[in-house]
């Protein structure tokens, strides 16, 4: 089956220091990753002629006073959706296929990696995950803070890139 697991609650390093608008998830499919954006705020803002309408206002209110609860519910809710839309793929289902069906996803196949790697910082726990692109000379980095474990990056990504995971975290 293509789709083997999900990483939750990734944070993009350059969006420290500022509010969260949204934060990244990571599936993991057999021929390679993708990285969505799931969003905190609980509904998504249509302007109408550069206005926001009257209802959509007071449901940014009202999660805005509910704060990081309602924040959690609603991204949790998500991501949920995420799982069961990447489920449902079946067999048929690619990395590449599952970017194309979400707004603003990130596919990174397998063959373009180079290394994935968990740190410690400062900051936190952060996963870079290093690509080549194919025909491309630079090797660009996608660098998410995370609380994630050793034990459960290795679990899920170990038998996928091999060698090419570095943890290098304290136990």
């Amino acid at each position: 089956m293509p789709y083997i697991d999900q990483i939750d609650d990734l944070y993009r390093l350059q969006d420290t220091g500022r509010t969260i608008t949204n934060v990244r998830t990571l599936m993991v499919f057999s021929d390679g990753l993708v990285v969505c954006a799931m969003g905190v705020r609980g509904i998504r803002t249509f302007p109408l002629l550069g206005l926001v309408p009257l209802w959509e206002s007071l449901l940014i209110t009202l999660t805005r006073l509910l704060g990081p609860a309602a924040q959690r519910a609603v991204r949790q809710r998500r991501e949920r959706a995420v799982r069961a839309n990447a489920t449902a793929l079946g067999t048929d289902g690619t990395a590449e296929g599952f970017a194309k069906s979400r707004r603003k996803a990130l596919a990174i196949p397998f063959a373009e990696v180079t290394k994935i790697e968990l740190t410690q910082t400062r900051k936190g726990r952060l996963l870079a995950i290093y690509t080549l692109p194919s025909g491309g000379k630079a090797e660009p980095v996608y660098p998410y803070l995370c609380e994630l474990t050793a034990d459960r990056v290795r679990q899920v990504l170990e038998p996928l890139v091999g060698e090419r995971l570095m943890i290098r975290v304290p136990a």
